[in-house]
């Protein structure tokens, strides 16, 4: 694994620089940049990643749970459940056709389930995942799109790859009755400066 994890970090630092296969011209030289500070962790798509690099058969379907951190209005640490399959088969419509499926079995009150296009900078496809219920109040639930074609060519992965991402802290409060016993978060926004933290506006359809 930690081949695995070298050879991600060498094969993207060669896109980054416009060294790469990718035909990308990269942001030039990184001298100068902060690049050997430790951050927060703000999705889990690199443990997923990781298996992917590995991967000796396709199709492939891996799950990953992390604890990770992100401005928002609920609290900044959160589990993220991450899923990513790579299928020779796989394209848009299996992909936002297997979401509903799942979402529909999860949230049993929603009468339907809709996407809203977003940016991911490593996918596209790039969409927002909501459930909406009868009254016609709406919740996100999570993201997914497709690994650009470019990233997965430096992965060295011949078939499309579906990434999928959800906000278990969330889920749980939706469909938990006592959503304190689900959440990870020792502190809340309250011991930060609300004028630091950009908390994101609710988005109905």
């Amino acid at each position: 694994m930690a081949a695995a994890t070298r050879a991600c970090q060498e094969r993207f630092s060669r896109e980054y620089q416009g060294t790469g296969i990718s035909g990308s011209r990269g942001w030039g030289n990184l001298d100068g940049f902060n690049n050997d500070q430790v951050v927060v962790r703000s999705h889990s798509t690199p443990v997923t990643v990781r298996q992917l690099v590995t991967a000796q058969s396709y199709p492939l379907r891996v799950f990953g749970f992390s604890r990770c951190c992100r401005a928002r209005p609920e609290k900044p640490e959160f589990l993220q459940m991450d899923v990513l399959v790579a299928d020779a088969g796989l394209n848009v419509s299996t992909l936002l056709g297997s979401i509903k499926h799942v979402c529909l079995a999860m949230f049993p009150q929603a009468v339907d389930v809709r996407v809203q296009a977003n940016y991911f900078p490593f996918a596209e496809v790039s969409v927002d995942i909501w459930v909406v219920y009868a009254d016609g109040s709406s919740d996100e639930i999570g993201s997914c799109g497709l690994l650009r074609p470019e990233s997965a060519a430096i992965l060295n992965v011949p078939v499309p790859v579906g990434l999928i991402g959800f906000n278990v802290s969330r889920l749980a409060r939706f469909l938990c009755d006592n959503p304190r016993a689900t959440d990870p978060n020792t502190i809340g926004f309250d011991a930060f400066d609300e004028t630091e933290i950009p908390v994101h506006a609710e988005r109905r359809f």
